[in-house]
C-alpha cells in the first residue's frame, strides 16, 4: 500500500502529494501518518472550531450516531 510506495517514490526523488476531496481533519491526519507534509495537501476546508459553537446537544447527538453508524459499517463485497 501507500506505506510501502511512498517511500520508494521519495527514495526516486518524487515530491508527493494528496488531493482529496475528504475534510481536512481526516484528510491531515492520514497524510501525517503518510509523512506527507501540510502544503502538499489540497482538500476540503471545514472549519469546525467556527462551526461547533453554532451547535447545540441535538446536533452532537446526531453527530455521534453518524459516527457511530460510520464506525461499524462494513462494505458489502463486490465480486
Amino acid at each position: 500500500g501507500a506505506y510501502e510506495l511512498l517511500p520508494r517514490l521519495k527514495s526516486r526523488g518524487w515530491q508527493i502529494f494528496c488531493i482529496s476531496t475528504s475534510y481536512e481533519q481526516y484528510a491531515l491526519g492520514v497524510t501525517q501518518r503518510l509523512g506527507i507534509p501540510a502544503p502538499n495537501i489540497a482538500c476540503t476546508s471545514f472549519p469546525l472550531d467556527q462551526i461547533s459553537p453554532l451547535l447545540n446537544q441535538n446536533d452532537f447527538t446526531l453527530l455521534e450516531q453518524a459516527e457511530e453508524e460510520f464506525i461499524t459499517f462494513t462494505p458489502q463485497l463486490d465480486d
